[in-house]
């Protein structure tokens, strides 16, 4: 379960980097890093509420995009380079989860087809034979098939904590000098420092 949860927190990392971005780009850029940024958090949310990936062929298609636009406007001169890495690493990282996600949704759909292919008459004949002995007793078809589900066991509190924790400081390592790199971080007060005072 922890490590279902990294693709929610980079999600939020690269969300906070280009909401960052946004608020120094010109109007346009502007709408396109606010409508990419809050796309973002609100995707992490809802992986982190669903405890796995949400709709991740398209998330898939949109890290794509989102990469595209973040390259364009660095070379644009609207983004500076750090943020750029670090919210592309974040997006590779969500696009990589997302991609094993549909390659195995893909191999499950292969291997139900297969699964399905013997309906014909040796298939009926096999399951007629099946039914027969799933009357039998407990150890029928319907026996077998509940032995052979695996348990699911549930993740540890501990371990979920720490690979939780784990993966909130290693976006907390790329997001805070990547949001430092911004114009929004620029303007930023300093840690204990009081807005409208200057040291002596």
């Amino acid at each position: 379960m922890s490590l279902r949860m990294w693709p929610a927190l980079a999600s939020w990392g690269a969300g906070l980097i280009h909401l960052a971005v946004a608020a120094a780009a010109p109007p346009a850029m502007l709408a396109l890093f606010v409508l990419i940024g809050a796309v973002e958090i609100v995707w992490g949310v809802l992986v982190l509420r669903a405890g796995g990936l949400v709709v991740p062929r398209i998330a898939l298609g949109a890290a794509v995009a989102i990469v595209a636009a973040s390259v364009a406007a660095a070379l644009a001169g609207v983004m500076a380079w750090l943020p750029l890495a670090s919210s592309t690493v974040f997006v590779v990282f969500i696009a990589g989860a997302c991609a094993l996600a549909v390659r195995r949704g893909v191999r499950g759909g292969a291997r139900a087809v297969d699964a399905g292919g013997g309906a014909g008459p040796v298939g009926g004949a096999v399951a007629d034979a099946g039914g027969g002995a799933a009357g039998a007793g407990p150890v029928g078809a319907g026996g077998l098939a509940e032995s052979a589900a695996p348990e699911r066991r549930e993740p540890r509190p501990g371990r979920t904590i720490t690979g939780l924790l784990a993966g909130a400081a290693i976006v907390a390592a790329l997001t805070t000098p990547a949001l430092a790199a911004t114009d929004a971080g620029d303007h930023a007060v300093p840690h204990g420092e009081m807005p409208g005072h200057s040291a002596h």
